[in-house]
């Protein structure tokens, strides 16, 4: 009788352990899971930070280009210091 109890209690112990074992598991799956949801989260905010960047230095890069345009256009443009022309003097 003991011996039948006993015998009893070993297999439902051995039962909860392989579903111990499986809920470990299930666990580290969720662990996972739930690093890998951070870790998206993370690239999404690094995603917004680089576009932001991005579109701060297209817009230095076009006030550096209309800068070099308007650079060339002035030295396109550039006369002599004697050159009086167009200042009323008579020549």
């Amino acid at each position: 009788m003991i011996s039948k109890g006993f015998d009893v209690l070993q297999k439902e112990n051995d039962d909860l352990l392989t579903m111990n074992i499986g809920f470990k598991r299930q666990l580290d799956s969720m662990k996972n899971i739930s690093n890998s949801s951070i870790s998206n989260e993370k690239l999404v905010k690094e995603n917004g930070t680089l576009k932001t960047q991005v579109i701060d230095l297209n817009s230095t890069l076009s006030k550096f280009t209309k800068g070099k345009e308007n650079l060339d256009r002035l030295l396109g443009n550039k006369r002599c210091v004697f050159d009086k022309r167009d200042m009323s003097y008579k020549s």
